[in-house]
């Protein structure tokens, strides 16, 4: 008599090789999903910019020499270096890279936080008023402009004046407003 399992088993369960991440694609979706800050700095925060990811990747196929454009907000860089340090734990295999480390790659990454921004959703109320600190929040939200004037201005404080790199395709995280 041959009994089956009631749980299926996925292909990643039956053979863990298929959850490495085998291309940008995949790199890609892998950080935006990773990507989770802290609920109270996303509440305590209005931004929305790019952060231009720069790093290689290692013969050990990890990601390395991680720097951020300069500015960004420190719970973005936060929840950047965790979505990075699960990358790395999940391993990469992107035959593209294989053996070529010292090329270096430029990941632009969008990202929208308009949880802290006060903004009005829904019916328009004439009767809400702002206070001062969600005005200043409103104010500074669209960093779009200074994420372009900081391409080449990175955390680890080398200077650049042009980047030879490759420059990946962006990845945008979701728009969410509560």
């Amino acid at each position: 008599m041959l009994l089956t399992s009631l749980v299926p088993v996925t292909i990643a369960q039956h053979n863990t090789k298929d959850s490495v991440i085998r291309s940008f694609n995949d790199l890609k979706w892998s950080l935006r999903n990773y990507y989770n800050p802290i609920d109270d700095s996303v509440k305590n925060n209005c931004w929305q910019g790019c952060v231009f990811i720069r790093f290689k990747i290692s013969r050990n196929q990890k990601l390395v020499n991680i720097a951020f454009t300069k500015h960004t907000p420190v719970f973005v860089a936060e929840a950047i270096n965790r979505g990075i340090a699960r990358i790395n734990q999940r391993g990469l295999d992107i035959k593209k890279v294989r053996g070529e480390t010292e090329k270096v790659y430029l990941l632009p990454f969008i990202i929208y936080n308009d949880d802290g921004c006060g903004f009005m959703t829904g019916w328009e109320d004439n009767n809400y008023k702002p206070d001062e600190k969600i005005t200043m929040r409103q104010m500074t939200y669209h960093q779009s402009t200074n994420s372009i004037r900081n391409i080449l201005n990175f955390t680890d404080e080398e200077e650049l004046n042009l980047i030879n790199c490759v420059l990946l395709a962006p990845v945008e995280t979701p728009i969410v407003m509560y």
